[in-house]
């Protein structure tokens, strides 16, 4: 019985162990961090969903507009008695609702600027999350890297500080040059903690932003520099409008169809219709057929209210317009100047593999005990400090990068600029 026992636990601890590590497994691959993966989910972010929903609702919006109004039906009836006879009078009328000074037509107008401004809303949203998830992706593709590389640095100072425990006596160089080991260790953990959750915090929005169903972290193999085609600027440069100055444009244009829909409010409705009454009394039966015609004076309210404000909001859209492309071109210089920069410094750092290279020999150098104490200590802070610099400068070439894509409304082609 205990032998069957025994058998058993083994049993669920193997297979428990190896439900873990199916989980780990399939938790990193989940998401494999190549750049042909994330461009392949990036078009099925949950939140586009969102927009495509905006879309279609401005959709109906026109055909609301585009709606006449119905007619309307009204009955009377009215029974009495006029010197002991009885009396009934019926009346049924019909009107109809004719809207004057083009109302329909201005509300349809309305509709259909507010769809093209939605429709291009949507459109520069969708590049804001392409940009958004992609520098996202990358950070964590960069802390994947990093956090080996802190690793192997944790790793090896350990490994020398247990030398240096497992002496029977210690002299004092020895002894500061161990204290100061135990506090750069203590550093580089705090740094691994910080990285760790740097990385949680990330790995949540990607998980949001791609509709992942785990959290996406990446391993050290997952990284990849950032390489941008030569021609990039000379492509972008020659192409046109930007989506924010047409977006300003079709905002004015919106503002202008408002206008046209105030002016043809401040024409009345007319109401005309047939009437048919009909009158008993005793055997007596009388018929009558009208029309009504009824017609609001414009007397006291001609709607200048309303055309007033939405005439200020025409004035004003032109000059966010305006605005805008001045904007638009200070922008367009700045980002791309800004870029070059970014490149031009990339191409004086280290590159990853050199600091790998540097790194393994730092490595070597100490497992041999030629470094010193101090230099070990400063060689690793300056490699780590490269990395950050190598990182940084790659980020600021992806945000830089993503701005001036952005303002030529190309972000949904980011792909085609990335070697």
């Amino acid at each position: 019985m205990f032998q069957y026992i025994t058998v058993c636990a083994l049993l669920a601890l193997s297979f428990m162990s190896f439900a873990k590590e199916t989980e780990e497994k399939n938790g990193n691959a989940c998401f494999d961090f190549k750049l042909e993966s994330y461009f392949a989910r990036a078009n099925q972010i949950p939140q586009l969903k969102e927009l495509e929903y905006q879309v279609e609702i401005f959709k109906y919006a026109r055909e609301k507009a585009s709606q006449r109004p119905n007619p309307e039906l009204s009955f009377q009836y009215i029974q009495g008695d006029q010197f002991g006879e009885k009396v009934i009078s019926t009346q049924t009328q019909i009107v109809h609702t004719l809207e004057l000074g083009g109302k329909r037509a201005a509300r349809v107008e309305a509709a259909e600027s507010e769809l093209k401004l939605t429709q291009l809303q949507s459109r520069v949203q969708k590049s804001h999350l392409i940009s958004e998830s992609f520098i996202i992706f990358h950070k964590l593709r960069q802390i994947g890297r990093k956090k080996t590389l802190l690793a192997e640095t944790l790793r090896s100072f350990e490994q020398i500080a247990a030398r240096f425990k497992a002496r029977g006596t210690r002299g004092p160089e020895e002894e500061v040059a161990l204290s100061t080991i135990e506090m750069v260790i203590g550093g580089y953990q705090a740094q691994s903690n910080d990285l760790l959750n740097e990385e949680n915090q990330l790995a949540t929005q990607l998980k949001f932003l791609l509709g992942l169903d785990c959290l996406p972290l990446a391993a050290k193999d997952s990284y990849q520099p950032i390489k941008v085609q030569d021609t990039l600027l000379d492509e972008l440069g020659a192409s046109t409008p930007w989506p924010k100055l047409e977006l300003a444009s079709l905002e004015l244009q919106s503002a202008n169809s408002k206008y046209a829909l105030e002016k043809s409010n401040s024409w009345p409705d007319l109401e005309i219709g047939p009437i048919l009454q009909s009158e008993f009394e005793s055997k007596d039966q009388f018929y009558s057929v009208g029309f009504t015609v009824t017609l609001p004076l414009p007397l006291l309210n001609v709607n200048g209210g309303g055309r007033a404000e939405a005439f200020e909001q025409v004035r004003l859209k032109e000059w966010q317009r305006q605005n805008t492309e001045r904007l638009q071109k200070i922008e367009a210089a700045s980002s791309s100047e800004r870029l070059k920069r970014s490149l031009t410094i990339m191409q004086k750092l280290a590159s990853p593999a050199e600091i790998d290279r540097q790194h393994q020999r730092a490595e070597s150098l100490m497992a041999r005990g030629v470094l010193s104490t101090s230099m070990s200590i400063e060689v690793h802070r300056q490699l780590i400090d490269f990395t950050d610099s190598y990182f940084e400068t790659e980020i600021d070439i992806l945000e830089s990068m993503a701005e001036v894509i952005a303002l030529y409304g190309k972000l949904e082609q980011l792909q085609q600029y990335l070697k």
